[in-house]
């Protein structure tokens, strides 16, 4: 069971599906945060135009509802690579934006009277070994060179903040929000509504045909709803299905520009004064432990540790179902994750268990793209790190469909190319192995006590 989604204030009731055949001038694919903040922003540069989303289930359902409650300035590329690969002014302006865009996002759920749980705490990483307090010495050198306001946090000062068991120190980055975030996505989704943008549910895509300018012909959108088949018309298409790309008979598709990789969280049930009083954590800030395989955890507006992390296994050929949001061998090694960094929680129940897919590309990178011919948009590849990229992703896909020039629209993500995935069995093997790789240098490093060989020899593939 999702805990975002089980503790919405309201009961999640499915909008209408899609009736009839539309004419319109932007149809957005996905309901998640990528097409919502799309269509909020391009509402404001484009009043009049004629809007409307297309979601296969409901507003929420895919990653956006699912996640780990990160509004985090966290780029899946490296600052270093950046650097080398676009240059140091594009890549400090990408931090730059990334950093800007935590609080204004949350000042803009705000504005649109948004309660999402929104708390601008930052991050702590903590560090529980030596070799685990090298990485996170590494860590602070890296976001000093890119211009973050880092700190160092000894034992002592970590421990007044979180009380995790056996921390050796870590390091804050204040540029971190917790977010509830299905209240996050379902608010958007009632707000952007209010300003006249169409969301159809229960309405399946089945394909994607861009238009051609040349021709003056419209792109098509073909879906169903309850056995119907409908086609929606429209002068742009937005593809905003992230993890869910794969399964669209679309542009990107053939390319095998990302494949749907799972991570899965847990929750507590709500904690006592007395047990917060005991672990700490007063700050908000969201939690990782400096370890290969990722971890992540928020204290939750009503008083739960959530915790998530990666290491369930790639499914052949992209394949994604309800059956694999759940691995009771993660969510078990999850839960004694939280309780070795907190022992308080041994006899504590765990009430949720979730999951679901995030969209990576070959090489880590994250896309905006746009065809003004065809008028084709997708953005998405935000390798688990989409809040605030999809956020930042509505904003330029609105410049760029708008036409409007702007920092936004001269960002490296736009029309980056990334390399398709190669194609099965061999997606599959390698895939797998570099989640079971990072499962292994952390079990290397807790044995002989220095820094995996394993991990470095996998550090190209992972975006650094």
């Amino acid at each position: 069971m999702n805990l975002w989604l089980d503790t919405l204030d309201a009961q999640l009731l499915p909008r209408a599906g899609i009736t009839d055949d539309l004419d319109v001038d932007v149809a957005i694919v996905g309901g998640g945060f990528t097409a919502l903040w799309t269509a909020h922003f391009l509402r404001q540069a484009m009043p009049s135009a004629k809007i409307v989303i297309l979601e296969k289930e409901f507003v929420g359902f895919g990653a956006s509802g699912r996640n780990g409650g990160w509004a985090s300035a966290l780029y899946p590329v490296a600052f270093d690579r950046l650097v080398t690969e676009v240059g140091e002014k594009r890549a400090r302006n990408v931090r730059e934006v990334w950093r800007r865009s935590v609080p204004e996002l949350g000042a803009e759920l705000a504005r649109l009277g948004i309660d999402a749980g929104y708390s601008y705490g930052g991050n702590i990483t903590v560090a529980r070994t030596k070799v685990q307090m090298k990485r996170v010495e590494e860590e602070f050198l890296a976001a000093t060179r890119a211009g973050e306001g880092a700190v160092r946090l000894s034992g002592e000062q970590l421990q007044e903040r979180i009380n995790v068991k056996g921390a050796l120190g870590g390091l804050y980055i204040r540029e971190c929000a917790r977010i509830h975030p299905a209240k996050a996505v379902r608010g958007l989704a009632a707000a952007v509504e209010r300003m006249g943008v169409q969301i159809f549910e229960e309405s399946e895509v089945l394909s994607l045909r861009p238009g051609k300018s040349s021709v003056a012909t419209k792109g098509i959108v073909k879906l169903r709803h309850r056995g119907t088949i409908h086609r929606v018309h429209a002068n742009f298409i937005v593809e905003a299905t992230e993890g869910f790309l794969p399964s669209i008979n679309s542009p990107a598709r053939s390319q095998r520009s990302v494949v749907p990789v799972y991570s899965l969280m847990t929750a507590t049930e709500p904690l006592t004064s007395e047990m917060w009083s005991e672990i700490g954590w007063s700050g908000n800030e969201t939690l990782a432990e400096a370890s290969h395989l990722i971890t992540y955890a928020q204290r939750t507006s009503d008083g739960r540790i959530a915790i998530g992390g990666r290491g369930a296994p790639y499914f052949f050929n992209s394949k994604i179902s309800p059956e694999q949001d759940r691995d009771a061998k993660v969510h078990g090694q999850l839960r004694e994750l939280a309780r070795s960094w907190f022992p308080i929680l041994r006899d504590i129940n765990f009430t949720h268990a979730w999951g679901g897919p995030l969209g990576i590309a070959r090489d880590w990178h994250p896309t905006v793209s746009f065809n003004e011919s065809s008028g084709y948009a997708r953005a998405g590849g935000y390798v688990g790190d989409g809040v605030t990229s999809s956020y930042v992703a509505g904003r330029t896909l609105a410049d760029l469909i708008s036409g409007s020039e702007s920092e936004f629209t001269q960002l490296p993500w736009v029309n980056h190319q990334s390399p398709q995935w190669e194609g099965e069995p061999v997606r599959w093997l390698a895939i797998n192995a570099g989640l079971k790789a990072m499962t292994w240098a952390d079990r290397e490093e807790s044995l002989t006590r220095r820094e995996s060989i394993i991990a470095r020899t996998m550090a190209p593939l992972l975006g650094h």
